[in-house]
């Protein structure tokens, strides 16, 4: 009886494509046929990147139908994941049509899988591949899972070619443009002065605040974008001193953390968090009372559903819209408050209507900002629409990227942060910046100091400490200055620190000629060797510091 009931891999597929097409039609302004769903998710098959849109073709029909439902399933709020998965899907057609003539998915089978993998190494760079080998093995288990395809299909691996991605992003030297993934110490200068200036705009203040938040600890601008309002603490430590972090939920897999905060960056910190939340206060207003509900609303005011609010009502609320560029549509749902017009049952229709996320996930824009530190009113940073108290949009990364945009298309016609204060610009329309610079810049600045290959990707909110190598970009000329400089008082002094730990003496022309050495050697190696070599410069320049640092605690002492 229970093989009669089960069903087949075609009834099992397609009943999965109904009802993601099912929860799709319930979506406003949601077009399941279009080929296209903006942000880069489109469903064509395999191109090469410069094939014209009207040379391109769309995926088959069946098999597209199965790859919308799948990305509507699960990636529709991540774009570029979605991206990523349709990469994979097109690999997956083109393997099933060269074993027939047509990309049913229900025909998956080991050979097939194989298949797919091989067009990708002819198509991709190995770590590529290895991310579409991820994003299939993921498929393939669903699918399984469903089952849509046989289930032994399930045990299928393939063996990647061994790829290291250790030799990507080689320390550079010196004469290298070793500058291209750090910042330009003009751009840090410039926010700097604007986070100090006194007549600064929304805009400004939003920018500047998460520049300075990006500035205390190594992090993705997405994580900044996701803090918590909570996310500052404060604990004391062994020795009584203060100590100030940030929760983080480091992205990548590593998951919840604190990164602590330099002492230096500490005032800088709580003068940018103040700021945000100063900023999100009609935004977060608008989240909690729509999360709460409509009957802690009239709790609140203490009034009935069709009793008329009046103006101090929105002070009860805990809006503030004194000195705001506000929209003309607010304005005037404002006067109409004022004049009594406005019950209390129509306010909460109001701001419910306004309350719509347009990525068809099904959730309110509340939901997502509720409790958060980067969130804003609609258009609040827009000085010529105006600002609508009475909506709360999530703060991304997009609004970062677009203040340092020199295309004027690239950022809808508006005026950069540079462009905004050009009394106070020195020539910097031409440089380029990118808020990934200043997690490289820390994470380098980190490598110069004693801090351990751990703590440093443990600042950093990274699970394998074999990336710090890609973000440290110390080079072998630099590493040996350093080692230089410790051996002398100072950067204009030349005497040589004589008094190390145990007053034994310290060659100068042997540190230098060692030193020398195993730069010269660690050139010429890869890979792995020139991580370990590196590991030895590193573990030599902070035996020094010690013994230095021992021999001079001890000179103290006999003075």
């Amino acid at each position: 009886m229970g093989d009669i009931m089960k069903k087949n891999p075609e009834e099992s597929k397609n009943e999965f494509i109904v009802k993601a097409k099912d929860l799709a039609a319930n979506q406003l302004h949601f077009d399941w046929d279009n080929v296209s769903w903006g942000r880069g998710v489109t469903f064509y098959k395999y191109s090469n990147r410069n094939c014209k849109k009207e040379n391109k073709r769309n995926l088959s029909s069946e098999f597209c139908e199965f790859v919308k439902a799948y990305i509507y399933s699960f990636y529709l709020n991540n774009f570029s994941k979605a991206q990523e998965v349709i990469k994979a899907f097109r690999l997956i057609e083109i393997a099933l049509l060269k074993f027939s003539d047509k990309a049913d998915i229900t025909k998956l089978n080991h050979v097939i899988l194989d298949e797919a993998i091989l067009e990708a190494y002819q198509l991709f760079i190995p770590a590529t591949v290895q991310r579409i080998y991820k994003e299939i093995k993921v498929i393939n288990d669903f699918l399984c899972k469903k089952e849509i395809v046989s289930v032994h299909v399930k045990t299928w691996c393939f063996k990647l070619e061994k790829y290291n991605n250790s030799d990507v992003k080689q320390n550079q030297s010196a004469g290298d443009d070793k500058n291209s993934k750090l910042p330009d110490l003009r751009v840090i200068e410039f926010i700097g002065r604007v986070f100090r200036s006194e007549n600064k705009s929304p805009r400004d203040v939003f920018t500047t605040s998460i520049f300075a938040l990006l500035l205390c600890a190594p992090s993705r601008i997405s994580e900044v974008m996701n803090l918590n309002e909570d996310c500052l603490i404060t604990i004391v430590d062994s020795n009584g001193v203060e100590r100030h972090g940030l929760r983080f939920f480091a992205a990548k897999g590593f998951g919840y953390s604190i990164k602590w905060i330099p002492d230096s960056m500490v005032s800088v910190v709580l003068e940018a968090i103040s700021r945000l939340k100063a900023l999100s206060v009609n935004a977060n207003t608008i989240s909690v009372i729509i999360s709460n509900g409509e009957v802690d609303l009239y709790k609140k005011l203490n009034k009935k559903p069709f009793d008329s609010m009046i103006i101090t009502d929105l002070k009860k609320l805990g809006f503030d819209y004194k000195l705001i560029n506000l929209s003309k549509e607010c304005m005037a749902f404002i006067n109409k408050i004022d004049k009594g017009e406005v019950s209390v049952k129509f306010f909460w229709n109001y701001i419910n209507k306004k309350d719509v996320k347009n990525d068809f996930s099904g959730k309110t824009n509340s939901h997502y900002t509720k409790g958060k530190l980067v969130v804003l009113s609609y258009n609040q940073l827009n000085t010529v629409k105006g600002d609508d108290i009475f909506t709360s949009i999530k703060g991304t990364k997009n609004f970062m990227k677009s203040e340092f945009q020199n295309k004027v298309k690239e950022r809808n016609g508006y005026l950069n942060i540079f462009e905004r204060h050009k009394t106070e610009n020195d020539n910097l329309e031409s440089l380029t910046f990118n808020s990934h610079q200043l997690r490289h810049l820390l994470n380098t600045l980190a490598q110069r100091t004693k801090l351990s290959e751990i703590e440093i990707a443990f600042w950093s909110g990274r699970k394998n400490i074999n990336h710090n190598n890609n973000y440290n970009h110390v080079t072998d000329d630099e590493m040996v200055a350093m080692s230089r400089k410790l051996l002398m008082n100072s950067e204009n002094d030349l005497e040589v620190i004589s008094k190390p730990l145990n007053s034994t003496s310290i060659d100068k022309k042997f540190i230098e000629m060692t030193m020398g050495a195993l730069r010269l050697k660690s050139k010429g190696l890869k890979g792995q060797a020139k991580l370990a070599m590196l590991a030895r410069l590193i573990a030599f320049r902070n035996k020094l510091e010690d013994n230095l640092s021992e021999g001079s605690k001890n000179d103290n002492q006999v003075s």
